[in-house]
């Protein structure tokens, strides 16, 4: 039977793909993963900020780093300091997350040289642009390129309770000495975070792997930001306003690379690598008059 206009007309690209077409770019074949898992993007977000609000207004950000810091007893003779700075496995644990991120960088570069000479696997190239482009946007430039020099909260070893001299102050608070206290946001939490990332390649048959790659990089990452803690370089609210950051910027720069799938329709994002053709166009029209002639 001859299908109706309306069934043929149903069965071309979304509005917005036409549009996207008509515009002169077209991903080369095989660039795209496909669609991606979609994640929210607002609501763990707010989470996150809110949970670092919290631990400040309640006093937990202060208090949590107290249970690392020795004070002074006379009576036992004991001197202050960070207890843990130098132990096992917080000194560990510290070390790794510049070999994660070289890591990651060299399995990053090895898809891009993949994935270049391999057209089947030219997804690949995209996947390390992709990790790469995180990498050099949030621990890179947004974490030692602008708020470490600007910011200039003081981490706990400046802070007059434990044996510094200035004062506490939130982290949504510029600090007036930015080139002596680079407390936030942490460079490695955020670049144990960066871990995320790979977990935003998984596609949406795969969505419950990339909520378990997710899970295991959240794990690392805090076991990273606790060993920052316990050695009293950074404040509870600094680990975690690392993570929101790393996420935001993953979450942002996804749809630049990737099909986006997500539910009620919303439009499909592209990377935009490569112009399309004037034939592909016209190949385009024809099909689209074929069809409606089929229906007629």
């Amino acid at each position: 039977m001859n299908k109706t206009l309306d069934e043929a007309i149903s069965e071309e690209p979304a509005s917005h793909e036409v549009r996207e077409d008509r515009s002169g770019f077209r991903p080369p074949h095989g660039w795209d993963v496909g669609k991606v898992a979609d994640f929210p993007l607002l609501w763990p977000l707010s989470l996150v900020i809110g949970a670092s609000i919290l631990v400040v207004v309640t006093g937990a950000d202060l208090a949590i780093t107290r249970s690392f810091y020795q004070f002074a007893d006379p009576s036992t003779h004991l001197q202050p300091g960070w207890i843990h700075a130098d132990k096992q496995p917080w000194r560990w644990i510290d070390e790794q997350p510049v070999r994660l991120v070289i890591a990651m960088v060299a399995a990053s570069i090895a898809g891009m040289v993949i994935g270049y000479f391999s057209p089947s696997r030219r997804r690949w190239m995209v996947a390390g642009m992709f990790i790469l482009a995180v990498m050099a946007i949030a621990p890179g430039l947004m974490v030692n390129g602008i708020f470490k020099g600007a910011w200039g909260r003081p981490r706990p070893t400046h802070v007059a309770e434990f044996g510094g001299q200035a004062e506490y102050q939130p982290f949504w608070q510029i600090g007036n000495d930015p080139i002596n206290h680079k407390g936030f946001p942490s460079g490695h939490g955020t670049m144990a975070f960066t871990l995320m990332v790979p977990a935003f390649l998984f596609g949406t048959r795969h969505r419950k792997y990339a909520l378990l790659w997710l899970t295991g990089a959240i794990c690392v990452a805090s076991a990273v930001g606790l060993a920052r803690i316990a050695q009293g370089a950074h404040f509870t609210s600094d680990i975690l306003m690392s993570g929101a950051l790393v996420y935001a910027v993953a979450i942002g720069f996804r749809p630049l690379f990737f099909e986006v799938d997500r539910s009620g329709g919303s439009v499909i994002d592209r990377l935009r690598c490569g112009r399309q053709s004037k034939e592909d166009l016209n190949d385009q029209d024809q099909g689209k008059t074929i069809a409606i002639q089929k229906a007629a």
